[in-house]
């Protein structure tokens, strides 16, 4: 009998995945949305205030790791649906993530600096 009719995998794992960052994005977008509407001034040392909180540092940082998570699954879908060679696929997923990973880098020192 044959299975998934060829496919090695079902994607419920990506699809999950994509759907927990959506939430953990949104989420993270009623925050920021929260705190800039509870401080009136938004100058740089209120920021910097602000960023003084570890908890907060460590919450912006994992939400900027799901919207860079998401971005990558994301795009990944996509070249699957569209980008028939391997090679090819592979090259800009490397590309995507080194990309990826290197905003999440700058971010995320950003934050810590």
């Amino acid at each position: 009998m044959i299975r998934n009719y060829g496919s090695r995998h079902s994607g419920s794992l990506g699809f999950l995945a994509v759907r927990v960052t959506a939430l953990f994005i949104a989420a993270g977008l009623l925050g920021i949305v929260a705190l800039l509407w509870g401080t009136p001034a938004f100058t740089y040392t209120a920021w910097r205030h602000v960023l003084s909180d570890t908890a907060l540092r460590l919450c912006l940082s994992l939400w900027l790791v799901a919207v860079m998570a998401h971005a990558y699954l994301g795009v990944d879908s996509i070249l699957k649906d569209y980008v028939h060679s391997a090679a090819m696929r592979f090259l800009a997923l490397m590309g995507l993530g080194v990309i990826l990973l290197s905003l999440t880098i700058y971010g995320v020192t950003a934050f810590y600096t």
